[in-house]
């Protein structure tokens, strides 16, 4: 990699980072904003990508509804405090469009299309969702997600790379090993305990430990199923929106598995 191709990398995750910071821990509106756009560009790359777009309607209308969804449930949960049930009928208005909406295309099979349209709500439009339900718990507790993937993927390279030896999953992703995933599970704990000596103690420390080996856990499938995804579609990168670091899946591709797992251990956590 040449110098220009570091600082391209460099300035667009820097920029990336930023975004993801402003979104965070600004306001509701620029969250709903965040988690929105996150939502259209995944959702559009996903669909282009496993070439599930034979018709534009049907594109189009998962586009568009799985996004407006996202914005209704941060809207309805962060401004307007409403319940879940609103969400839940919004949800099967789109899903009765969508079926109504499959038949006058005549271009693919009704199932394959429906398959994919579903099957790109649940692997993306649902971990969005999730992030909305953390965030309103603690804006600080969603950042340290963040944190924990991206040192958790600093650690798996650094330890990988020094002492790597074993392969964990040499049939979809050749450099992973076994090294590599202790390490950069590592990293993730002791952020966690970082995290609650010196920012914030909502819950005891074990809950910071334990939640440190979910993300690592997690983020390590998440990263290993795109890479399932791109290898069956034949492709590098799952698009070319960030420059030097591929598409917006290729970024967030641990987060979609992290999300919901920390919510769901929030949730356990909350009724023990």
């Amino acid at each position: 990699m040449n110098l220009k191709n570091i600082i391209i990398r460099s300035l667009s995750g820097a920029i990336y980072v930023a975004l993801i910071v402003l979104g965070v821990i600004t306001t509701n509106w620029a969250f709903i904003i965040f988690a929105t756009l996150l939502t259209f560009l995944g959702i559009r790359e996903f669909l282009k990508m496993t070439k599930a777009d034979g018709s534009n309607l049907n594109l189009w209308v998962d586009i568009i509804g799985s996004t407006s969804l996202v914005a209704f449930g941060g809207y309805t949960y962060l401004i307007q405090g409403l319940s879940i049930l609103n969400v839940a009928i919004v949800l099967l208005a789109y899903f009765l469009l969508r079926l109504i909406i499959q038949l006058y295309n005549k271009k693919e099979s009704p199932i394959s299309s429906l398959a994919y349209s579903i099957f790109a709500f649940l692997y993306i439009v649902v971990p969005m969702l999730s992030m909305g339900a953390i965030y309103t718990q603690s804006q600080s507790l969603l950042l340290l997600i963040f944190v924990m993937i991206w040192l958790n993927d600093t650690g798996a390279f650094l330890v990988g790379c020094t002492i790597g030896k074993h392969r964990l999953f040499e049939r979809i992703s050749p450099k992973k090993s076994w090294e590599g995933f202790w390490g950069g599970m590592a990293f993730s704990v002791l952020s966690g305990i970082a995290y609650y000596y010196f920012i914030e103690q909502v819950n005891d420390l074990p809950f910071y430990i334990v939640m440190g080996v979910v993300v690592s856990i997690f983020a390590t499938f998440g990263d290993l199923v795109e890479s399932m995804f791109k290898r069956s579609v034949g492709v590098k990168d799952s698009g070319n929106l960030i420059p030097g670091h591929g598409g917006i899946l290729d970024r967030v591709d641990s987060l979609l598995f992290v999300l919901p797992s920390t919510a769901l251990l929030l949730y356990i956590y909350s009724a023990i």
